[in-house]
């Protein structure tokens, strides 16, 4: 299904370097355009975050409140508070960070800036909802600081005149005791490994371990993608068959294939140095592994696109 979805958005988008959508806006009817610009905006604000603002990992509240159930951590709302929680619990480098995002397509002649009145409604109620959601250590509920983000998208529609718009409010949370950011660093770490290798289709539902064989990739694999680092350990091929693990040469000679037939994929690596450090509550320093200009690389994950032109060639009218 991943092909028809980025076709589906792709015809909607106007073709311009702008995140503008073709009139009426995203989808057809108000439903369908309400859950589009909310799942889009969410996107949005994760890359955000991660690029702009330093944030390390984030992994969805459901997926977090699982992953604290037996230990000495919790997620829940102020005492007394109403409503919903936020999207994310996660870490960036001062301490522990909880978010929500929001989008909308709403056309709206109100400014979207500061101050409080002026704020559109979508940001208020993102700053509601990541202000009411609270991680809590021990068995005494001890309220952990944190740094709250709210991230409101406004999709842009051509002919509307409504610019492509990202409004971001935080407040400062002090810093987390060492113990718990040491601790927090594992949890959240581990379950965000846990959550891409299942989306690469390279490990079940049972917890990530530590035992990382050599046979889970194909020993040709280096050589097929042109790779000089030795530190891959899985991949997996993304396009419009789905999500296609790489673990055998039978599955080498199928990306062939699809080499051979001119589709449009993507191979995502992720690397063993970002496992282990995963494993052990780290991070490490981000790398950039280049094939003919053809990938980008970002905390041990790298994509390399089929479709790109590799360096010194001009990219067709399409691939732009």
């Amino acid at each position: 299904m991943a092909g028809l979805w980025a076709d589906l958005f792709q015809s909607l988008l106007v073709p311009t370097p702008e995140l503008l959508w073709r009139a009426p806006g995203l989808g057809i009817g108000r439903d369908a355009q309400t859950a589009y610009s909310n799942l889009l905006g969410r996107y949005m604000a994760r890359t955000y975050l991660t690029e702009c603002e330093r944030v390390r990992v984030l992994v969805p509240l459901d997926v977090a409140k699982r992953r604290l159930e037996g230990t000495a951590y919790s997620v829940g709302k102020q005492p007394h508070s109403q409503g919903y929680e936020a999207d994310w619990i996660g870490l960036d480098d001062h301490g522990l960070v909880i978010c929500e995002a929001k989008g909308t397509s709403e056309p709206s002649d109100k400014p979207w800036r500061g101050p409080w009145h002026s704020w559109p409604q979508p940001l208020q109620t993102a700053i509601g909802q990541a202000c009411r959601t609270t991680v809590f250590a021990d068995y005494h509920r001890r309220v952990l600081p944190a740094r709250r983000w709210a991230i409101a998208t406004r999709w842009g529609v051509e002919f509307t005149g409504i610019d492509p718009t990202l409004l971001a409010w935080h407040d400062d949370g002090d810093a987390l005791p060492q113990r718990d950011y040491r601790a927090l660093s594992r949890l959240l770490l581990k379950a965000d490994l846990q959550q891409m290798m299942s989306t690469l289709r390279i490990s079940d539902d049972e917890d990530v371990s530590s035992d990382i064989r050599p046979s889970d990739i194909p020993p040709d694999i280096h050589r097929f993608l042109g790779l000089r680092d030795p530190d891959l350990r899985f991949a997996a091929a993304i396009g419009p068959f789905g999500v296609h693990s790489l673990r055998s040469e039978r599955d080498l000679s199928q990306v062939g294939d699809y080499i051979e037939r001119n589709m449009d994929f993507a191979v995502v690596i992720l690397s063993a140095r970002y496992i282990s450090a995963a494993l052990r509550g780290e991070t490490v320093a981000e790398e950039r592994i280049s094939v003919d200009g053809r990938s980008a690389t970002r905390h041990g994950l790298t994509v390399i696109w089929s479709n790109l032109p590799a360096a010194g060639e001009e990219p067709s009218t399409e691939q732009r």
